[in-house]
């Protein structure tokens, strides 16, 4: 029995360790910042300069939650009964439950769906790993368009273009395969959901553009590209809730390591930390009224059923 104890009791340890090394790298980027010299003194003047900034910092995390709210929906609904008002609470309440120890939101999340929606544990993992890979997927095009656009030295148009080719592509794919029984096939909420995260990542790279130049450090879309792939791919690290700690030095590192692709010459880690500081910030801010609101929502739902 103690030994089954033990084992229980171990990815739990582990989650726990994860949220206090998170912790610990949230505080070493306050430290690395603070030891920099200048840096919170630049950030500061730059964004009291231009505070119409702060806006969209703080709306650009609201269409995060609203696009993978329908992603998961657009998946969930075909293993139980789930409206996209009910889904979309739900990722809300999660998303502040995330900044909690041991995935909180997470584990609530897939409580809710098997209590309420009876909807298998297994399934909502494989709905999570599914939309993980769609949002790699999503991640890797931004990524290499951009690439791509900046080799060609592209015009404003040339990115816009880039950039909506594959939204249309897959909005095209998505009406055409609605039809007929396949429309909870894959091929009706394959093309759904890699459109749904192909937005999800844009909007990061928009997240990425304007907190680098709310903090006095312009860079151009292929550097937000970059910054964005840095941020999913520490998002992806099931490490801590929301990426903390992990999220902010994973940007620091890269705004350090592409001095080419900056649009006033070269960064330090510090510069790069300190605009994800201020993008955590704008999150919370969003997340926190959001998170608070959907798990009062849900709360009275239940309450009503």
């Amino acid at each position: 029995m103690s030994e089954v104890s033990g084992r229980q009791d171990r990815p739990a340890a582990r989650k726990v360790i994860g949220f206090v090394l998170g912790l610990l790298l949230l505080g070493a980027a306050g430290w690395a910042i603070a030891r920099s010299g200048g840096t919170i003194r630049e950030a500061w003047s730059s964004a009291r300069a231009q505070p119409w900034l702060i806006v969209p910092a703080v709306l650009l995390p609201l269409a995060n939650w609203v696009v993978v709210s329908l992603s998961f929906w657009v998946l969930m609904r075909r293993h139980g009964r789930i409206d996209v008002g009910e889904m979309t609470l739900l990722i809300g309440a999660a998303w502040l439950l995330n900044y909690l120890p041991l995935r909180a939101g997470m584990l609530g999340r897939v409580a809710y769906h098997r209590a309420v929606n009876k909807i298998a544990i297994a399934d909502s993992v494989r709905v999570m790993v599914i939309n993980l890979a769609c949002g790699a997927g999503a991640t890797v095009g931004v990524v290499g368009l951009a690439a791509a656009m900046a080799a060609l030295r592209a015009s404003a148009w040339g990115w816009a273009a880039a950039l909506a080719a594959p939204a249309l592509v897959l909005g095209v794919w998505s009406l055409t395969s609605a039809r007929g029984s396949a429309v909870l096939g894959w091929r009706s909420w394959l093309p759904r959901v890699l459109l749904l995260r192909y937005a999800d990542v844009l909007i990061w790279v928009a997240r990425y553009w304007v907190v680098f130049r709310l903090t006095g450090t312009p860079i151009d879309l292929p550097a937000s590209a970059a910054m964005a792939a840095a941020c999913q791919l520490a998002l992806a690290v099931p490490l801590v809730g929301n990426g903390l700690g992990l999220r902010e030095w994973a940007v620091g590192l890269t705004a350090a390591a592409l001095p080419a692709a900056l649009a006033h010459g070269p960064m330090s880690t510090a510069q790069g930390l300190a605009a994800d500081l201020a993008n955590r910030a704008a999150e919370v801010a969003a997340a926190l009224p959001v998170g608070l609101v959907s798990a009062w929502a849900l709360a009275r739902r239940r309450r009503g059923q």
